[in-house]
């Protein structure tokens, strides 16, 4: 009989999640060249030059238990409910608004 956990399945599909996420907000943002630079320092973490801003510090982690993401911009964080129900885009979306606003 297999023991393991819905959460402990919901953590190893993480991975994978973050790296769409990563990736649908870089593909974004890199579409500003003449505005915007973005490092990627992992899947959860990465940051945004901007010419008028500044540099922008991003960072997001899934919590599982509560069922939100929580986005870090600039220390400042923010909280995207109904994160299982939410597609990969939907989220994505979501975070670019707290990045730019």
């Amino acid at each position: 009989m297999n023991k393991v956990t819905l959460n402990e399945y919901l953590i190893e599909g993480l991975g994978e999640v973050n790296a769409l996420i990563a990736h649908e907000v870089q593909v974004f943002f890199k579409r500003f060249p003449q505005r915007l630079a973005v490092q990627r320092k992992s899947n959860t973490n990465f940051l945004i030059q901007d010419k008028f801003k500044g540099q922008i510090e991003v960072s997001y982690e899934y919590l599982v238990n509560q069922d939100v993401w929580k986005v870090n911009v600039n220390n400042s964080i923010h909280l995207i409910e109904n994160g299982r129900t939410k597609s990969v885009s939907e989220i994505s979306i979501e975070m670019i608004k707290y990045i730019i606003s």
